[in-house]
């Protein structure tokens, strides 16, 4: 079994009590090494790739419900650097729900086209960080994390 496992500080989380563990599949991009899982952005089905070498969760305008027109063109390069905003939305992985989860919204389009499947964003490390653990499962295709 291969297993990576990323180590965090657990954050406090108020009135949910004893936490169990989140576990939730994931798939491989076609083509990529890039684990891609299912969540909901305010309900609505989407897709992002966990990205631990990104430190904020980012996701595409459409998808926070805000107008592209309000951000300036990324650059790119080694990183993407362009025009971001915070955005509060409500973030479901798995049974979990984060009803007031803050995120970076910016154009990922330039960044997001060397995909085969329509990506919605990333789950950075600062989500894997409320957990005091998360192990991925490569080849079971799970990914844990652990309060």
């Amino acid at each position: 079994m291969a297993v990576f496992i990323v180590s965090g500080r657990p954050q406090e989380r108020k009135g949910r009590g004893k936490a169990e563990p989140l576990s939730i599949p994931f798939d491989f991009a076609v083509g990529r090494g890039s684990l891609l899982i299912r969540v909901r952005i305010n309900r609505q089905a989407a897709l992002l790739i966990v990205d631990t070498g990104s430190s904020h969760t980012i996701l595409r305008p459409s998808v926070a419900g805000v107008n592209a027109s309000e951000l300036g063109l990324p650059r790119t390069g080694g990183v993407v650097i362009g025009d971001a905003l915070g955005q509060e939305v409500a973030l479901e992985v798995g049974q979990q729900v984060w009803p007031h989860r803050l995120v970076a919204v910016m154009d990922l389009s330039a960044v997001l086209s060397a995909y085969q499947e329509r990506i919605d964003g990333v789950l950075g490390i600062d989500f894997l960080l409320e957990f005091s653990q998360t192990v991925i499962d490569l080849k079971g295709r799970r990914i844990t994390f652990t309060p």
